[in-house]
């Protein structure tokens, strides 16, 4: 997919060598293409915590390679593991493990409780971050969005940043020196 590549593990050193004993942490941000040893086609990078550095690499998150890479934006987080994705995935896995019951969390599942506690629990799991941004995603389905695959330009721009936000902010959430107080 590249013709060329730039070993992860200089960029490293380099970022370690370079880091200024009072600096808060170091996250390198690249656009080429990254690999880490003979066996890796690619990595997307790496945070090491105790160095309090990282590299990033924005090559692999083009929304314009997701055909050619396989990437399937439907069910991008957070809704990769949205529930009917994973009865489908389990059914084409073919799956014939007994799957335990699990009571919904809707304010309908809840027939049994009051009016008032049943829209305090809906309201309550609404507010969840991890609900909230599943429902702004299924949400965005309903107008053009990166995840269709005729999306405009900008949209597929917005995708690649949002990608690679997503991947520094976990990056410099782990090369955090209080990340590495919060371990210990």
């Amino acid at each position: 997919m590249y013709p060329y590549q730039l070993n992860l593990d200089d960029l490293l050193d380099a970022a370690i060598s370079i880091l200024p004993s009072d600096a808060y942490a170091l996250c390198m941000m690249v656009d080429d293409d990254l690999y880490e040893d003979e066996e890796d086609t690619f990595v997307c990078g790496r945070a090491y915590g105790g160095s309090r550095v990282a590299v990033v690499s924005s090559a692999r998150y083009n929304p314009v390679l997701d055909a050619a890479q396989s990437v399937e934006r439907e069910h991008a987080w957070p809704a990769s593991h949205c529930k009917s994705y994973l009865e489908a995935s389990c059914t084409k896995a073919g799956s014939t493990r007994k799957r335990r019951k699990v009571s919904s969390f809707s304010s309908s599942s809840s027939s049994s409780s009051s009016s008032s506690e049943s829209n305090h629990h809906h309201h309550h799991h609404k507010s969840a971050p991890l609900e909230a941004a599943l429902a702004a995603f299924s949400s965005s389905h309903e107008t053009d969005t990166p995840m269709h695959l005729n999306a405009s330009p900008a949209l597929l721009s917005k995708l690649w940043l949002a990608r690679i936000c997503r991947t520094k902010s976990f990056a410099i959430f782990i090369i955090s020196p209080l990340a590495s107080s919060r371990r210990h």
